[in-house]
């Protein structure tokens, strides 16, 4: 096959399977269950044509070699998931339409196309593809409201992202006179303008990473949006967001260095604040918005310490976020009556006793959040704050390890709860047996919590093993 096509196969096959979906939607708009098989055929060939058929090369606009690797069948295999999960969910609520699972293929191209952009004009459509569809997902559930609103909100505060984002490059071009990715930083970060532009970028993509100060819109956008989608958004779109910007400082590292004040008072933000703003939620979903916040902080921790530990303890904190928030928010929207998604903390009592089965994948996934052994969360934590404390990054090393304590009490609280005795008087609601697809999502998510917790050496041999071909 091509050399070139073949860089770009992972893409033409996440969207050659939303044009079949739609397709097939036009010729018979019933038939969900077609819709997700052909969604899941097309988002695992393109996580097999990742791991196998990418050239270890650099084309004109994409990365083609064992970091897109990485990235690419890390988000395929997200997406893959997310459809078991999402296909069940909308299925039971009558919204498995083919725009649904054609959008969720969309926004998975787009992902896929951040995290391996090697030049603006690619990074900037990857952009606008990913942000289009989640918009348009957050909203799939048009029987009620808080989805419409969650999508609103999201649309207005990611415009603005956008924008900056788009300004950013702008100026970072009229420093540079390049729309290569790697060119452009390593003439733009000697000239102010280029740092502006690199300033506005880390804000814009600080929003879709949902850092402190600019995390505000997640706790509303999570709780509002289904939750297969809340699944998607952190677990899909935040490593996209996440790898884009380890790329950025890696390839611009002399630019980026100028830059680590910010980065180390948005750490400090994130961790503190998204540990303390869960404490309180009453809401499950808006308390997993603010972990979120939290684990992202713990990323990009990682990422101030690359240029001493290398790029492998960041991108298994990736890896490991998108493992644990899938698992959580795929199993919430599995143990939700039909009516609304099962949200308030209260709302989850004695579903241990009467779910046993999905509600225990849940409780392992807050015990991964909770960066508990034997699961990836703790590994992940162990490798990250190893990597800060041999940067010297000492006082936010303390503040990760204190919040991680921390955080481990609003975990307490989800599995007080679901394991409570059973209240009589209000016995918790009488839920559907996940089908196939369902019960493969849960089980895939309890392997890889698990698994990569007691053997995560692959991973991470991967992920370092990946870096060594970034351009």
């Amino acid at each position: 096959m091509n050399a070139q096509l073949t860089s770009y196969l992972p893409m033409l096959l996440l969207s050659a399977g939303a044009l079949l979906v739609f397709v097939c939607g036009a010729l018979s708009p019933l038939r969900g269950r077609l819709f997700r098989a052909v969604a899941l055929i097309a988002s695992g060939a393109a996580c097999l044509s990742a791991l196998w058929m990418v050239p270890d090369a650099t084309q004109t606009l994409v990365d083609a070699g064992p970091y897109a690797r990485f990235f690419t069948a890390l988000l395929c295999g997200v997406a893959f998931v997310c459809l078991l999960f999402a296909g069940e969910y909308a299925q039971r609520r009558g919204f498995e339409r083919d725009e649904f699972h054609a959008l969720i293929l969309l926004a998975a191209l787009g992902m896929v196309m951040l995290a391996v952009s090697a030049d603006w004009i690619m990074f900037a459509i990857a952009l606008e593809i990913l942000s289009l569809s989640l918009y348009v997902l957050i909203a799939s559930r048009r029987d009620k409201a808080l989805p419409l609103e969650a999508a609103i909100k999201y649309f207005v505060l990611g415009a603005v992202a956008s924008a900056m984002v788009f300004f950013g490059i702008a100026l970072v071009y009229a420093a540079s006179g390049s729309m290569d990715l790697a060119a452009s930083l390593a003439k733009a970060g000697s000239q102010g303008t280029g740092l502006l532009g690199l300033a506005f970028i880390l804000i814009g993509l600080g929003f879709k990473l949902s850092l402190a100060p600019m995390h505000l819109w997640t706790p509303d956008v999570y709780q509002g949006a289904p939750a297969p989608i809340a699944a998607f958004l952190s677990g899909g779109a935040k490593v996209a967001a996440f790898a884009a910007l380890l790329r950025l400082a890696m390839t611009g590292a002399p630019a980026w260095k100028a830059l680590e004040p910010a980065l180390w008072v948005i750490t400090a933000l994130s961790m503190t604040g998204g540990t303390l703003g869960a404490l309180t939620q009453p809401s499950v979903k808006r308390m997993l918005a603010y972990s979120s916040v939290t684990h992202v902080g713990f990323m990009v921790l990682a990422l101030l310490a690359v240029g001493t530990a290398g790029p492998g303890p960041a991108m298994f904190a990736a890896a490991a976020l998108a493992v644990m928030d899938v698992a959580v928010f795929g199993c919430l929207g599995l143990l939700s009556p039909l009516d609304q998604d099962a949200d308030l903390v209260d709302g989850l009592k004695g579903l241990g006793r009467t779910q046993p089965g999905v509600a225990g994948v849940m409780a392992l996934a807050l015990l991964t959040l909770g960066g508990l052994p034997p699961t990836v969360g703790f590994i992940s934590k162990l490798v990250v704050f190893k990597a800060a404390l041999g940067a010297g990054y000492l006082w936010l090393s303390v503040i990760g390890i204190a919040m991680a304590i921390v955080g481990v009490f609003y975990i307490l609280r989800v599995l007080a709860a679901l394991y409570a005795d059973v209240d009589e008087a209000a016995p918790p609601a009488t839920l559907e047996s996940p089908g196939p697809a369902g019960w493969l999502a849960v089980a895939l998510s309890a392997i890889l919590m698990i698994g990569l917790g007691v053997a995560p050496m692959p991973l991470l041999d991967a992920a370092a093993w990946a870096f060594k071909a970034l351009p």
